[in-house]
C-alpha cells in the first residue's frame, strides 16, 4: 500500500522520532531503546518517540522504557495527555500509521540484517520523512 504525502510536520515544534515495526532483536528494537534514551535524555529536550508495533520484546521493552520520565503505554486504548515524550501504542491500523508518518520527523530502522524490502522506510520515504538506519 503506498502512502499518501501529507505534511503536518511543524518545523518549528518538537522533533519527532518514530519506529514502526516488529518488536524483535533482528529489527534492533534495543537500538531504539539505546537512540531514545540518548535523543530524549540530553540532545533535544523537547523530543518525542512514537513507537508502533509488538513482538516477542515486548514486555522487555516496556519494563525498559517505563523507567523515562514522560513515558506512556497506550496500547491498552488509553489517549495521550500531552507532555509525554516516549509512547508506545502496540500495533494499529495502516490508517493510524500513515497519520503517524504525516507528523513525525524521522523515522528510526535500526535492523540487525538485510531488509530485502523494507516496507517501513518505503512508506516513511513516500510521505517525505528521513528514515535513520544502517545501509543494510
Amino acid at each position: 500500500m503506498m502512502l499518501e504525502k501529507t505534511d503536518l510536520r511543524d518545523k518549528h515544534q518538537q522533533v519527532r522520532f518514530l519506529f514502526v515495526g516488529r518488536l524483535v532483536n533482528e529489527k534492533g528494537f534495543d537500538r531504539v531503546i539505546e537512540a531514545a534514551r540518548y535523543i530524549l535524555g540530553t540532545q533535544n529536550p523537547k523530543a518525542t518517540l512514537s513507537i508502533y508495533g509488538d513482538g516477542d520484546m515486548r514486555d522487555a521493552m516496556l519494563a525498559r522504557l517505563s523507567g523515562f520520565e514522560g513515558f506512556l503505554d497506550a496500547s491498552s486504548g488509553k489517549l495521550p495527555q500531552g507532555g509525554e515524550r516516549v509512547v508506545y501504542f502496540g500495533h494499529r491500523s495502516s490508517a493510524e500509521v500513515q497519520k503517524a508518518l504525516s507528523s513525525a520527523h524521522y523515522m528510526l530502522m535500526p535492523s540487525r540484517f538485510l531488509e530485502t524490502f523494507g516496507l517501513s522506510a518505503l512508506e516513511a520515504i513516500s510521505c517525505g520523512v528521513p528514515v535513520i538506519g544502517y545501509k543494510k
